[in-house]
């Protein structure tokens, strides 16, 4: 992370799991709420976990 920070645009940031579900407070989370992109769509098929959270809230 500090190489790529070092050169990249804009900058690279870990979260936890609960540092993005934060960003939902307030929210009604979407079925199937914050997982890894590669259960967004599992019927796409089996992917290698990538361990990037993504997730679809309503106001």
């Amino acid at each position: 992370m500090e190489i790529w920070n070092a050169t990249a645009n804009p900058p690279y940031a870990m979260r936890s799991p609960a540092e993005i579900a934060a960003y939902f407070d307030g929210l009604e989370f979407v079925e199937p709420g914050l997982v890894d992109v590669t259960e967004w769509r599992p019927e796409a098929g089996d992917a290698k976990r990538l361990d990037n959270l993504i997730g679809l809230a309503r106001k």
